[in-house]
């Protein structure tokens, strides 16, 4: 699926505890000089137990995620991928 002003969108399968992540690089994906991944990014946590899906924003730096900051957790609620641009619009993640 192509998404505009997302590059590398992965949607995972859902796991043994039932939990499933949908996450994308909000700017094209750039090496450092040890060729470590650096730069936007946004995750989308889904926890199909709790029926609840928190969407996040954070960096990669050194090729390691960090800063995450919750933008909303939507309870009572599953997102499809087919819904992930207009989440991602809504909540000014993306122009």
């Amino acid at each position: 699926m192509e998404i505009n002003g997302v590059y590398d969108f992965t949607v995972s399968g859902i796991d043994g505890n039932g939990y499933q992540y949908m996450t994308g690089m909000l700017e094209p994906e750039r090496l450092d000089s040890h060729g470590l991944r650096y730069g936007k990014a946004f995750d989308i946590g889904i926890d199909h137990a709790k029926q609840r899906t928190t969407i996040s924003k954070f960096r990669w730096i050194s090729g390691v995620p960090c800063f995450f900051e919750t933008v909303a957790v939507l309870k009572g609620e599953i997102v499809t991928e087919s819904e992930v641009p207009y989440l991602l619009e809504k909540y000014n993640l993306v122009t």
